[in-house]
């Protein structure tokens, strides 16, 4: 009987230790990999499908994903900067609240030096490029 217990905790011990994946970046959940702040590149904004309009932002320019309860989005545009919030949905998808207006977003690219996303408010598009 114990030989039969000890082979039984010996094949859960093993089926566990062999299951678990080592976390690598590729598959850390979006809000690890966004958390921080992101130098502002540029933003392409699109109403109601017309042509879009290109902003090459400042050196100094940013948007800042901030840890905690509260989940904090600062952003740095020029002299005026706003506090908002973000939550991550499910997946690719997010939200940020900021500003007053609700931008519904998706991930289009993130890596360690990049993070562009495409964020939807009424018939507004914008994409936005971070890069650290």
């Amino acid at each position: 009987m114990k030989k039969q217990l000890f082979f039984t905790l010996v094949l859960i011990f093993t089926i566990g230790f062999i299951s678990c994946k080592k976390e690598t970046a590729e598959n850390r959940p979006l809000k690890e990999k966004a958390l921080g702040r992101w130098e502002l590149v540029k933003t392409e904004s699109t109403v109601a499908g017309a042509i879009p309009v290109i902003v090459n932002h400042n050196d100094g320019d940013y948007y800042d994903f901030k840890s905690g309860e509260d989940d904090v989005l600062e952003r740095k545009i020029g002299d005026n900067t706003q506090y908002g919030n973000y939550v991550f949905v499910v997946g690719d998808q997010f939200n940020i609240t900021i500003g007053g207006k609700l931008y519904n977003c998706s991930l289009a690219a993130i890596d360690a030096s990049k993070f562009e996303f495409i964020a939807k408010e009424n018939n507004t598009t914008i994409k936005v490029y971070l890069k650290r």
